[in-house]
């Protein structure tokens, strides 16, 4: 918690404003029971190459807090103080996933259009094993799936 000189602000622009997006990503928005400061935050965003990875570390910071609470019971009432730091090193590794697969897509590195229709005239090469009308049946007699201006019936 947030005390004295350290400070825990949260405008609710997320959009705009960086540490509004890290507070956010880990559920820490009210700013007067904060589990981090804004110094603690904006070291993180500077450290780190994104914004989700930067949110992973606090994440991993406010576990690291909860780690040194301990549960404890006495009669019928029970605190479990686990269940919290469980769920930020659960959150710790999600934010890390998103960060790892935002911006990622697939390419087909160094292959064109031309190379490929190349490569599919080649009697040298090894043949692939799916193409296009694979299933088709000749001897159905009601639809050839890979002409596609035949009627079809069904």
């Amino acid at each position: 918690m947030a005390q004295g000189p350290e400070v825990a602000t949260y405008t609710n622009d997320p959009a705009n404003k960086d540490l509004d997006r890290v507070r956010l990503e880990i559920g820490d928005t009210d700013c007067s029971v904060a589990f981090l400061t804004d110094e603690e935050i904006k070291l993180h965003i500077a450290a780190e190459p994104s914004i989700l990875r930067a949110a992973a570390r606090c994440a991993g910071l406010v576990a690291a807090q909860l780690a040194r609470r301990v549960n404890f019971a006495h009669g019928p009432v029970r605190k479990d103080q686990s269940q919290a730091r469980e769920h930020y090193v659960e959150l710790e590794a999600t934010l890390d996933r998103r960060a790892s697969l935002a911006g990622a897509k697939p390419e087909a590195l160094g292959v064109t259009t031309g190379e490929k229709e190349t490569a599919d005239g080649a009697t040298g090469r090894v043949q692939p094993d799916f193409k296009k009308g694979l299933m088709d049946n000749p001897r159905s007699g009601d639809r050839v799936l890979s002409d596609p201006n035949r009627p079809t019936t069904y």
